[in-house]
């Protein structure tokens, strides 16, 4: 599922480079190219979900708590157009990945009275954060891929504890036999998905790095597990790619998850607003469901 947006990726960058160095006959054939490799992943991500709702929104019912997943870009996000998105994105609980000393020192500084309790590792790629309203009980890295730690944490809502968890595997790998991740990988994602369904509340986001076409995608919901943006977003959700560089580009695909326990219900899901990384954030409410969850 990766080659063809990857090959529409590729054709859309060296066509802005043709237009810029004004090769107007190669330019125009990669045009036809991008529009080609464009009509695939159409055809791939099923793109009449741009324009068709998603009917099954709940009412909600009692108070409802936004949470908030987003790839920093490992310095690609403005110090302040990313902490004014943070700021004004009315988020209760913000997961974060790829945030590097510098993005983590500007949130501390100019976030704390919002978010009183952080953690916050400004590690560059292997960067993890959470920004809560609401008290952390505590929290642990989670060595689970060499160099990439993810996080886990217990917070403290109104109705009970909510284990958090801030997830980041790395991208599928190009092989001499296809485009997949390796064994490592599927690990961490498989020991993620037992942590957060044996029990009780749990939130899990971040950039997971996979297509709702993937494998992965749907061992993740048959094991119990509840996609908040599949569930109740509308359109298709792109995050990823907004640049490659300092080259804008076109989101594809929707690589950053709200993922969440039956204990929660979604009400609603959404895409937020550009920080200057190459992901956008991923937003979504979600209620307490006392017909499981309880305190």
């Amino acid at each position: 599922h990766w080659g063809i947006p990857f090959t529409l990726a590729i054709s859309y960058f060296f066509t802005l480079v043709s237009f810029r160095l004004r090769r107007w006959a190669l330019a125009g054939f990669l045009g036809v190219f991008t529009l080609a490799s464009l009509s695939s992943v159409a055809s791939l991500w099923n793109i009449r979900s741009l324009w068709e709702g998603n009917p099954a929104k709940a009412t909600p019912i009692g108070k409802t708590y936004t949470f908030m997943t987003h790839n920093a870009g490992n310095g690609l996000a403005a110090g302040e157009v990313l902490v004014n998105v943070l700021r004004n994105s009315g988020a209760d609980l913000i997961g974060l990945q790829e945030i590097t000393q510098e993005q983590a020192l500007i949130i501390d500084q100019q976030l704390a009275s919002l978010y009183p309790h952080r953690i916050l590792f400004g590690e560059g790629i292997p960067g993890k954060g959470i920004l809560s309203k609401f008290p952390i009980i505590e929290y642990r890295k989670l060595y689970l891929y060499p160099d990439r730690p993810d996080l886990i944490a217990r917070v403290q809502l109104h109705e009970g504890e909510l284990t958090v968890i801030v997830a980041h595997p790395p991208p599928p790998r190009i092989h001499s036999n296809g485009i997949y991740m390796n064994a490592a990988t599927r690990k961490q994602i498989d020991i993620l998905t037992r942590l957060a369904t044996r029990g009780g509340p749990v939130l899990m986001v971040g950039d997971f790095n996979i297509t709702t076409r993937s494998h992965l995608h749907g061992t993740l919901r048959n094991l119990g597990l509840i996609d908040a943006y599949q569930e109740v977003g509308d359109g298709p959700g792109f995050t990823l790619p907004m640049r490659w560089k300092k080259i804008p580009l076109l989101p594809m695909a929707r690589v950053d998850y709200i993922w969440h326990t039956p204990h929660m219900m979604p009400v609603d899901s959404w895409v937020g607003n550009h920080t200057g990384s190459d992901h956008l954030p991923l937003l979504a409410r979600l209620q307490w469901n006392w017909a499981i969850a309880r305190p």
